[in-house]
């Protein structure tokens, strides 16, 4: 019996040797400048990343990522967040501990050690608190009478929001320029020139842009610029005068652009004026004109029995239609 019970001992001592041969690997120990071992890496272990904790956070939140083939030592663990490298505080092979680095958007985490790198399945979502982007390469181009292109570079994602005003209004907030642009939005890479073209503008008209881009960290300074479509020639048609008193005319003319009216309203003798003579005159009227829309208007104070020449001309810009000159004469 006493012989059994040695055999059975050393057949079971010999299969945990077999066992423990299998199992084994071969590891690289990694030593500091006095010989004492700081990291162990077990040969054949995958980089992998099982998950992390939180899944998301502002910047500067601490993050601790859990998984496989780390190294203990910090400098060889390189840890990105959506492509921005974080600053590693802690490491272990199975686990390390980072915080979320300025100019982190939601995105992706990925590990480099040991020459080897690995993805987190789902993204790290970036909230609030990070760092408000900053504007730079900014410019206004292509104009024409009904648009422009309008250019930003942001350091860090963000969304653009812009408003157009005339220059003559106040000057928006970052925070009503987002209330009030509307559709007048669009998302911006970290360091890539956005470019929107904006349409539907007034020929000849002044313009005041009103840009800023946000993220989580907060806005921009407002980027503020003016520029003029270009103008176009105005065309009248429908041209007539619609009723005449004993003191006063009506007219009514329509523009193809938006414009403004000028005339004047002068003895039948004189002769007739420039366009830019009756936009200069100190006796001259002015009104807006709508484009394709019927600009009429009634001129008083005429003098009873009177002949009279109404001259008329739409400015829009620099650019005058081509004088539009009607007689009359007051009843008496």
């Amino acid at each position: 019996m006493k012989k059994l019970l040695l055999f059975c001992f050393f057949v079971l001592l010999l299969a945990a040797c077999v066992i423990s041969q299998a199992t084994a690997t071969a590891a690289e120990y990694k030593y500091d400048a006095v010989g004492n071992i700081i990291s162990i890496q077990r040969a054949g272990t995958a980089l992998t990343i099982s998950s992390f904790s939180p899944t998301s956070g502002a910047v500067g939140t601490e993050v601790v990522i859990y998984g496989s083939g780390f190294s203990a030592n910090l400098s060889d663990n390189a840890v990105f967040f959506n492509g921005i490298q974080a600053s590693v505080l802690h490491a272990t092979s199975t686990s390390l501990s980072v915080k979320v680095p300025t100019g982190a958007t939601t995105g992706k985490i990925s590990v480099t050690a040991q020459g080897k790198t690995s993805f987190t399945k789902e993204d790290f979502i970036v909230t609030g608190g990070g760092t408000a982007p900053t504007l730079s390469a900014q410019s206004i181009s292509a104009i024409t009478s009904t648009g422009a292109t309008i250019r930003a570079t942001s350091n860090f994602a963000a969304t653009a929001y812009w408003v157009l005003r005339s220059p003559s209004d106040p000057t928006p907030t970052a925070t009503q320029i987002v209330a009030e642009a509307g559709t007048n939005t669009g998302a911006m890479t970290a360091n890539t020139a956005f470019s929107r073209a904006i349409t539907g503008l007034t020929p000849g008209t002044n313009c005041q842009l009103y840009f800023v881009a946000g993220n989580a960290g907060g806005y921009s300074a407002v980027w503020s610029a003016p520029f003029t479509t270009t103008a176009v020639t105005p065309t009248l048609s429908a041209r007539n005068v619609t009723d005449v008193g004993t003191a006063s005319v009506t007219f009514t003319a329509t523009s193809n652009v938006v414009a403004t009216a000028h005339w004047v309203i002068r003895p039948a003798s004189d002769p007739i004026p420039t366009a830019a003579q009756i936009a200069a005159a100190a006796d001259r009227n002015s009104g807006a004109m709508s484009a394709a829309t019927a600009f009429i208007r009634t001129q008083a104070g005429l003098t009873p029995g009177t002949a009279y020449r109404l001259h008329l001309t739409a400015q829009n810009g620099n650019l005058y239609s081509a004088v539009w000159s009607a007689a009359f004469a007051t009843a008496r």
